[in-house]
């Protein structure tokens, strides 16, 4: 089974997989495309690109233990009752 990538200027893009479907198309306005092309760059300027950054070891990072105070549990007062 063949694999065929088509453009067209309305529709966009579509995958036929067959010959005889991509020959249809072609009649219709459709057009072949190599998807390959579409992924290696063309007339790439290096120049451009920043120098690499040396990676230097980061430090992990310390966390301080500190025991959590157990917080008071706050409640009411009570009332001083009267006799």
């Amino acid at each position: 089974m063949a694999v065929i990538y088509l453009k067209h200027p309305v529709h966009g893009a579509k995958v036929a997989i067959g010959e005889e479907e991509a020959l249809a198309d072609e009649k219709k306005g459709w057009t072949r495309y190599d998807v390959g092309a579409l992924l290696t760059p063309k007339n790439v300027d290096n120049s451009l690109t920043p120098a690499p950054v040396s990676a230097a070891p980061r430090e992990a990072p310390v966390w301080e233990s500190k025991q959590e105070e157990v917080p008071q549990r706050r409640t009411r007062r009570r009332k001083e009752q009267t006799v």
